[in-house]
């Protein structure tokens, strides 16, 4: 319940902004898009997991390791542009 409180609240703020935003629930495709959106010279911040390895969802912890996912999309790019 605090967490859906405070994504309500940072949602307010950012639409007060009047800037265009996306909201993506899901954090490894959240992830990809970002890397994948990104231009030259962009920096791309992952913030909230920290050194965590894993994701809680309605009390059950799932492995999620940013770096692994940043690597793995990072590769699959890479094998896609040859």
């Amino acid at each position: 319940m605090l967490r859906a409180m405070v994504r309500r609240r940072r949602r307010r703020r950012i639409k007060k902004q009047k800037k265009p935003y996306k909201v993506i629930e899901n954090r490894v495709e959240a992830i990809k898009f970002a890397i994948a959106n990104a231009k030259k010279n962009d920096i791309i911040i992952l913030a909230g997991k920290g050194h965590e390895t894993y994701q809680e969802i309605n009390g059950v912890k799932y492995h999620l390791g940013e770096r692994e996912e940043v690597a793995a999309h990072l590769q699959e790019l890479r094998n896609q542009n040859g």
